[in-house]
Parts: structure tokens; sequence; C-alpha cells
């Protein structure tokens, strides 16, 4: 048995896919996909084990979408956590071939469900430690600190899964180009899908009316680098790190501006715009200036004049409320296409797929 599992943002699993067989070409290599819905989790079983390096090494150069990637080699029913050292030969023997005097190890082992067999993350961790050092006690050191392999494993109903993380030291939402932070910076990965459900290979012109540190419309360059990208911020300082951070990146010219979004609808009348993606004031760690409502407002008369006709407008926002009440008011422009909820952090939000009528 072998499968990759790879983790993401909970609410965006289903992008996934699409990412390996229209950007990465990798849907030949795939044989099966089992994607956990809010769940953040996606196994795939390729269809033969030629393909696991090509695969792996394009996700992890080239994934936008993947924050983990964990290669499982062995899956165990389990009654009890004492069944384990007698289930997992398979799995020593897979170590004894990778390791030498000098491979430093750690395990980290995850509960997903709670389950029939009570089967904790600290007993699994603690368990799999003594199995390896009584088979091999002169080799395979620990180090929790720099590890040379970590060993994987997690425990889900009467399921134990093994393998290893193959990212442990570079989580792919690390991104090198973000040196400068906003305070209430968007993860990524979450921008990245906010391109993809913005159609961003079919589009031209790309608007983000509050764009922070830049990090929306760098993932849209990312994805296609041929569009028009316009950013703008009402904090010059935001502004000046949207620019450094688009420079390290290096996926091509982005035009950021210092405005308030409530000048945009008459400085960009003459501008016609495929989509607008963009992620609106929380009001949690930033205050909007004028208030929220006033911001969204601004948004909505933003879209209104510059979207063409059937242009998106995508939001991610944990004001649902607000969104529902203004597109009452906006009625006449706006088709609501799709909502989905992703989880972040432990916070529930929402990513709005809006149509220009």
């Amino acid at each position: 048995m072998m499968k990759i599992l790879l983790t993401t943002v909970p609410g965006i699993e289903d992008l996934i896919p699409v990412e390996i067989n229209k950007v990465l070409s990798l849907g030949d290599a795939v044989k099966s996909y089992e994607i956990r819905r809010l769940k953040g989790r996606l196994f795939i079983e390729l269809a033969d084990e030629r393909f696991l390096e090509d695969f792996l090494r394009k996700i992890i150069r080239n994934s936008g979408l993947v924050d983990n990637i964990y290669l499982l080699t062995e899956e165990i029913k389990i009654k009890n956590i004492d069944e384990i050292s007698m289930k997992i030969k398979d799995f020593l023997l897979i170590l004894k071939d990778m390791i030498t005097n000098y491979t430093f190890f750690a395990i980290v082992s995850s509960r997903i469900e709670k389950n029939s067999t009570n089967v904790t993350s600290i007993q699994l961790s603690e368990t799999l430690g003594s199995i390896i050092r009584e088979s091999y006690p002169i080799i395979f050191p620990v180090s929790l600190d720099d590890p040379d392999l970590v060993i994987y494993a997690e425990s889900e109903k009467n399921i134990v899964r093994l393998g290893f993380n193959i990212t442990f030291r570079n989580p792919l939402h690390r991104r090198r180009y973000r040196r400068y932070k906003h305070p209430s910076m968007i993860n990524p990965i979450i921008a990245n899908a906010l391109c993809y459900l913005g159609k961003i290979h079919y589009q031209k012109v790309v608007l983000d009316p509050m764009c922070g540190s830049g990090t929306i419309l760098i993932e849209c360059k990312r994805l296609n680098p041929e569009c028009e990208c316009y950013g703008f911020d009402i904090n010059p300082r935001h502004i000046q790190g949207a620019k450094l951070n688009s420079e390290i990146a290096n996926f091509g010219r982005i035009f950021f501006e210092v405005s308030d979004i409530c000048e945009l609808p008459h400085r960009l009348k003459e501008l016609a715009v495929d989509a607008i993606i963009t992620n609106p004031p929380f009001g949690v760690r930033e205050r909007a200036k004028g208030g929220l409502y006033k911001v969204y407002r601004c948004l909505f008369d933003l879209a209104e004049k510059v979207l063409r006709s059937d242009g998106l407008l995508i939001l991610l926002t944990s004001r649902s409320g607000l969104i529902k009440e203004l597109l009452e008011k906006y009625k006449f422009s706006f088709d609501i296409i799709e909502k989905r909820t992703i989880i972040e952090g432990g916070l529930l939000s929402n990513i709005f797929v809006i149509e220009r009528k």
C-alpha cells in the first residue's frame, strides 16, 4: 500500500485535483482521489509507483494549494495499541533501508478522529518510538529539534496509517517572496484558491482594491503571468511592502498605488476589469476607515462600475450577513454563483463568487 496525503486549508480540497490536472499536468499519474471535505485532507493513489518521484517533485516546486505532503506506506487495522508492534514489520523493513548510523529521526502523530480503540497521538508516538528503538538499538538516534527523517503516524477510527512527512522542513505555504508582512496577511494558499475561483487563467485584467502586502495579486501573476494586475491600499506602508514582495516574487509587473477604495469608482471609471479578487477587512486585527459597511459598500460600487458583464467579484470574508445585505441592495447588478466555507486558524470564513450581470 502506498498513498500520498496532501494537506491544505480546509474548504479548498476540491481545487487540488484541478491544479494537478490542468496546471501541473499530472493527471495521468493519478489513479484515484479521496477528498475529505472541510478536513483539509486529500488522499491520492498513483497509477504506478514509477510516477512517484516526478509527482512529488512537481508538487513541491509548483503547487500553490498544497501545504504539506505525506508519503503513506502502511495502513493497518487495530483493536488496541498493543497490536501495532505485531502489524508493522513491513514498515520496519522500509525504515531499515532508509537509515544509517547518522540518521536522526522524529515521530509526529495525529489523531484524526476519536475512535473505539482510544489511541491518542501521544500513545502512538511513544509506542512507535519504543518499537523502533527495540528493533534498531544501535542506530537510528532521536532528534526532535533537527531530524533528518520525520516518521508520520495517524489514527482514524480503528485504522493507523504510517509514513513520512516529506515537507517537514519547509511547508509549502511558506513563500520566499513574503519579506514584508501585513498585520493581518492572508495565507497564500487561500490567496491562490481565490485566484482559481476567479478563473485567473482566462482573465486579462485583475484588480485588488484592498491589496495589503500584495499576496493575492502575486499569486494571480504566479498562475497567469500575462494578466494585468492592479493593487490599491489606503496605507502607503502596505503599498511599499507589496512592491517589495512583488519584486522578490518576480512573476511579472504589478501596478500598486495608494488609494482609498471609496475614491476608486471615480479614479478607475475608464478601466474595464475581468475580475476583482480581494480580502476586505474582517474588523478584527485592522479597523476599516469609516467603518466596515462603508468599505464594503464602496467595494460593490466599484465592482458595479468597472467589472465587465460576466466579470467576477471574489471575496474572502467573515461578514456573510453584510454581503447578503449588499447583494440585496445591488440585486439588479450581481448574481451569487458560489459560497464556500473555509477554516483558517480554527475560524470560519466564507469565499463568495459573485458575477456581474
